[in-house]
């Protein structure tokens, strides 16, 4: 139990958080590993939409496919988070909470639908509504976040934005391991009726689908009723608030003087790390498609692509929660703001070691053992910087009046969509010329090593731009040391709803 409080639970639980954070967490993540299951289905319906297994359809086309997916999504995404649904999901987060959940499910049956029926649009809407879903349940997702993290009750309590943010993505891996278990037993049942009839195959899948897809809405239903967040008061607007829309869509209330001065920095440095992100997949998703998956190859089936994409995607949530662990957690700190140029490295290596792997796909034992080394490595450094990254959005707030947490999360959300479009544009313009003249692996690779040191260098300047991050962690460690022991104050009364305070040990120590 001390362990399973330790991976999973903020420190200082249930104290330390608001009342309602453990009934909501719990129907979110059983929500989630139905959630999960269902995109075992769906993704194996991308993989056919890509043509895995057929010989008709070229690496190039797939890369095209998913890339212009991928940009129609992301022009969408820019038109759910502007300043007016800003205030919107701050005024009603959790009716929005619930339909962001009702999005994403039906984006992924339209998905599913997509590989069935044959159409011009319904390859696109999928992650279209996919997308919308997102980018609504993320904002709100940082609405709920701060009223967790700032209604705890604990005398000396300061919110923990890090701690709350490595909990939850630790809830979230052990989810989708469930979800992924789960989601391999009904593709292996799917599978047995497609050796019969591919119709009976598609109608089983659907009915799978549209069952989880009741039990995945219904979940969030019951997490959004456990909610309790209180009416957003109407910030105090700055004297020298942006006044253009386009400027408070893309920067924060009060942007520069509401937010700390390495704020600008900080995110030219993240921008260009998106920039850059398109062309290096553009590359490696050449190779991944047609080596990896089997675009092209008619001896290759969509469910074997999707058995390689579970096997990789459960070795990154087991790796991800033994990183969780307390005996590392304690020996390296996650705390210490060098784990954000760390986790950085670590992450580049990792999609160096994965973009490598595709080169032994012929040989399966190096191959999975090269792949499986990737996604640990990926993982790690996703939980070792979970942390710190979960820090640093709250600590570029200067002006709490003015800003929230969600101002900062959508702006940089939409900073990064609108340099991704730029990105995909440019990406798929370069796309037409290899359709016309495909180069050399070698030039390829000399272009993919180009991009990587430039992805390293503007991680570099990531970590030179951080904001300062000792106040946060001088909470913390007060905050540590005062769930040692916690009387309740002489003559204080019990809040509604809660438990009262008595003398508690620190997790740590329970550890």
């Amino acid at each position: 139990m001390s362990l399973f409080e330790a991976l999973f639970l903020p420190l200082g639980y249930p104290f330390s958080v608001a009342a309602d954070y453990g009934p909501y967490q719990l129907f979110d993540t059983l929500q989630q590993c139905a959630f999960f299951v269902n995109t075992v289905i769906s993704a194996q319906a991308i993989m056919k939409l890509h043509g895995v297994g057929d010989a008709t359809v070229s690496p190039a086309t797939a890369t095209a496919l998913q890339f212009s997916r991928d940009l129609l999504a992301r022009l969408f995404l820019l038109l759910v988070a502007t300043p007016s649904a800003i205030s919107l999901y701050k005024r009603r987060a959790a009716p929005i909470r619930m339909l962001s959940g009702v999005l994403d499910a039906a984006g992924h049956l339209l998905e599913v639908l997509a590989s069935i029926i044959a159409s011009a649009v319904l390859p696109y809407a999928g992650p279209v509504v996919c997308t919308i879903g997102g980018t609504m349940g993320g904002a709100v997702r940082a609405v709920i976040l701060q009223h967790f993290a700032e209604g705890g009750t604990a005398a000396s309590w300061r919110p923990d934005y890090g701690d709350l943010a490595l909990k939850e993505s630790n809830q979230d891996k052990g989810g989708k391991l469930v979800g992924l278990a789960l989601g391999l037993m009904l593709l292996r049942m799917i599978g047995a009726q497609a050796g019969r009839a591919a119709s009976e195959a598609e109608t089983l899948a659907l009915v799978c689908f549209a069952a989880l897809s009741v039990v995945h809405v219904a979940g969030n239903a019951a997490a959004v009723q456990q909610l309790r967040l209180q009416p957003a008061a109407a910030p105090a607007t700055p004297a020298a608030a942006p006044s253009s829309s386009w400027r408070r869509m893309f920067l924060p209330p009060g942007y520069p003087d509401s937010v700390s001065p390495e704020y600008r920095a900080y995110r030219l440095c993240a921008v260009a790390r998106t920039l850059l992100g398109r062309p290096t997949a553009l590359v490696s998703s050449l190779f991944t498609w047609s080596w990896v998956y089997g675009v092209g190859d008619a001896s290759r089936t969509p469910e074997q692509a999707v058995r390689i994409d579970i096997f990789l995607q459960a070795v990154a949530a087991v790796t991800a929660l033994a990183a969780g662990f307390p005996l590392f957690t304690r020996a390296f700190d996650y705390t210490q703001p060098r784990w954000k140029l760390l986790s950085a490295l670590l992450a580049a290596a990792a999609v160096v070691l994965r973009f490598g792997a595709s080169f032994v796909a012929h040989r399966p034992i190096l191959f999975f053992s090269t792949a499986a080394a990737a996604q640990a490595v990926a993982a790690f450094a996703g939980t070792a910087g979970a942390k710190v990254n979960g820090l640093i959005a709250p600590a570029f707030i200067k002006n709490r009046a003015a800003v929230q947490l969600v101002d900062i999360k959508v702006a940089d959300t939409n900073q990064a969509a609108a340099v991704d479009v730029v990105a995909t544009l440019l990406c798929l313009a370069v796309l037409r010329r290899l359709a016309a003249a495909p180069p050399e692996t070698s030039a390829l690779l000399a272009a993919y090593a180009a991009l990587q040191a430039l992805d390293v260098a503007a991680a570099v300047g990531l970590y030179r731009y951080m904001p300062p991050l000792g106040a946060a962690r001088e909470d913390e460690s007060a905050s540590r040391a005062a769930l040692v022991v916690e009387p309740e104050p002489e003559g204080a009364a019990a809040s509604p709803g809660r438990r009262p305070r008595t003398p508690r040990r620190s997790r740590s120590s329970a550890v």
